[in-house]
């Protein structure tokens, strides 16, 4: 159980050392600790969350799907929006991930898929830590190769940095991560970008 009281009084901390003046603090940062402490909390979540918890979780399905394919079946989920904090400036990002997998083949013929809002998670979950997108990216192709036996994974992240919009540089960064069946050096590689490229 982390402290929300130390966090909130680090960020009485941080409020004096940036020398906020007085008259802005009482009218209106008097709650800033305690919201401040709360969103903070809430967007570093992801260091205690486990990404085979996460793949498997039944809120929204029994487990993984198995769907009746024999052949091999690309699988893409995209527009996954969601945020982190840049873990070299401590400023946050707005982040669109798309993935694209191959399932694992079980030995009834059939492939393991799971349900979007499972992807959703992960990459969430990932996304809620001090880290980068390259970070985030390889994360969440080694959780879903090791935890679903995935074939090929394909992940690509299309970043807003608003470190560097606070530097008037407005960076919409873009970060391609590729495993197994998937990697560059694959027949499946072009399908696969193609995949999570467009629209």
């Amino acid at each position: 159980m982390r402290d929300e009281e130390a966090v909130r009084t680090a960020v009485i901390s941080l409020l004096d050392a940036l020398k906020i003046p007085q008259e802005d603090r009482e009218r209106l940062l008097q709650k800033t600790p305690y919201r401040a402490a709360e969103a903070l909390l809430k967007s570093t979540e992801g260091y205690f969350q486990d990404p085979s918890a996460v793949l498997t979780d039944s809120t929204d399905c029994t487990g993984p799907y198995r769907v009746s394919v024999p052949s091999v079946m690309l699988q893409t989920v995209k527009s996954l929006a969601t945020s982190s904090y840049c873990g070299l400036h401590f400023a946050p990002m707005g982040i669109i991930a798309r993935i694209a997998y191959i399932p694992a083949h079980l030995p009834s013929g059939d492939r393991r898929t799971v349900p979007v809002g499972n992807m959703a998670r992960l990459v969430k979950m990932y996304a809620r830590r001090l880290t980068t997108p390259e970070i985030i990216a390889r994360s969440v192709c080694e959780a879903i190769i090791a935890n679903l036996d995935a074939q090929g994974v394909m992940v690509r992240l299309s970043v807003r940095h608003h470190c560097s919009c606070g530097k008037n540089q407005f960076d919409d960064g873009l970060t391609l991560y590729c495993l197994g069946t998937l990697s560059t050096n694959s027949p499946m590689y072009g399908a696969a970008l193609a995949s999570v490229s467009g629209r």
